[in-house]
């Protein structure tokens, strides 16, 4: 054990600290930049809603007569026009349209919070399952040490007899499964390896993390901060968007008058001004059928948070049942199992010392493997999930 510390103690010193990985990922992940330009945007789509529609400038040649195009001077109602029109909303609805803008602001808001809390979720349950990995790898490798030493040593004692010769097979098959979880597990390191680096947008050869396992919080806990998960925030934001747009919609039965001025220049008579109000006229219902629409569109923004909600308090529920059962087992492989394989290891250990048996201890051994595999995962699942369980509640740390 003490070569063992030794040989990863180079790769403690030269870890990355797991808060060092989330607070790098908060402030450089490109999707993180992304929704942030797009409420940049965002932002002069508000500061246009204050506005007026641009004018209309129109200019004006009237009765040209095609005997002489270019005389303007044949009768009275020639003349040639200066148009201005411009569109006046009806009071409110710039103040409407602006509300709209900024509910869709807190929707991009709400994406980038929900977008941060994933992120970090990622990073934390990939660096947990590489610990696993590395953990798994590390045993592993300790029990191919272990099987090649107990193989070498049986065959110093034992006789030539079939039985040792069946033992001796069973011995080696145990030591190839070995080798091949090794290659496995050596592959899946370097794939999760290469996943934390893209979540936490930095090179990480090495992660470290603080894997005790402490009692769980009671569920109430979890389930009072339920208002606080990100994406049930965002789906608030979105009916927040969809109730300013009702207030267009019926804002929309009120047309916007326009006013055009105009100027008249003839040649050989006075010149003159005119000036024309104006407005839309919304007799064929097509503004009930958009205020219509939009009301629907509410009410099914309701029944998805109502649905949310409901959904969301039975997934931490299930996920922190999930969490306790890991803890349980953790606690049972740690305080009973394991102690007992290791107390009939001691046992079996003189069965290789007089050439015996080679097959009880390695029997032992694969309990043994086993036991501490099932440990290991036990850990990191507890800890994967409890992540979740945070991710649940809108935790960004």
């Amino acid at each position: 054990m003490k070569v063992y510390i030794l040989l990863m103690l180079p790769l403690f010193l030269s870890a990355t600290p797991i808060s060092v990985l989330i607070q790098h990922t908060k402030n450089s992940h490109l999707s993180l930049k992304a929704i942030e330009h797009r409420i940049l945007s965002i932002n002069y789509q508000y500061k246009a809603t204050k506005n007026f529609k641009d004018p209309v400038i129109s200019l004006g040649l009237s009765d040209i007569q095609f005997q002489d195009l270019t005389n303007r001077s044949l009768e009275p109602m020639q003349y040639s026009s200066v148009n201005f029109q411009q569109s006046i909303p009806f009071f409110g609805k710039r103040a409407a349209n602006g509300k709209k803008i900024l509910a869709k602001e807190q929707i991009a808001k709400m994406d980038l919070q929900q977008t941060m809390v994933t992120l970090v979720k990622g990073i934390k349950i990939t660096s947990y399952t590489i610990w696993q990995a590395e953990q798994l790898l590390y045993i592993t490798k300790k029990y191919i040490s272990l099987t090649k030493q107990d193989i070498k040593l049986y065959t110093a004692y034992s006789s030539s007899e079939s039985s040792s010769h069946i033992q001796m097979i069973a011995a080696r098959l145990f030591l190839s499964e070995l080798q091949i979880k090794q290659s496995n597990l050596q592959a899946v390191i370097k794939g999760l390896y290469k996943k934390l680096s893209y979540l936490s947008n930095m090179d990480v050869s090495h992660v470290k993390l603080n894997m005790k396992i402490y009692k769980l919080k009671p569920i109430g806990y979890y389930l009072k901060d339920i208002a606080s998960n990100k994406e049930y925030k965002l789906k608030q934001a979105v009916l927040r968007e969809a109730d300013a747009d009702v207030r267009i919609k019926k804002l929309a039965y009120y047309p916007d008058p326009y006013v055009k001025v105009g100027y008249y220049h003839r040649q050989r008579f006075k010149d003159y001004t005119g000036i024309t109000v104006g407005c839309s006229l919304p007799i064929y219902g097509t503004q009930h059928l958009n205020e219509e629409q939009s009301q629907a569109m509410v009410l099914s923004k309701n029944s998805d948070i109502l649905n949310f909600k409901s959904d969301l308090t039975a997934r931490i529920k299930r996920v922190y049942a999930d969490a306790q059962s890991s803890y349980q087992i953790y606690n049972i492989l740690t305080n009973q199992s394991i102690p007992q394989v290791q107390d009939l290891q001691h046992v079996s250990n003189a069965y290789i010392s007089n050439g015996t048996s080679l097959f009880v201890y390695i029997d032992t051994l694969k309990r043994q493997f086993i036991l501490k595999e099932r440990q290991i995962i036990a850990n990191a699942s507890y800890h994967r999930r409890l992540a979740t369980l945070n991710a649940l509640i809108g935790r960004k740390n």
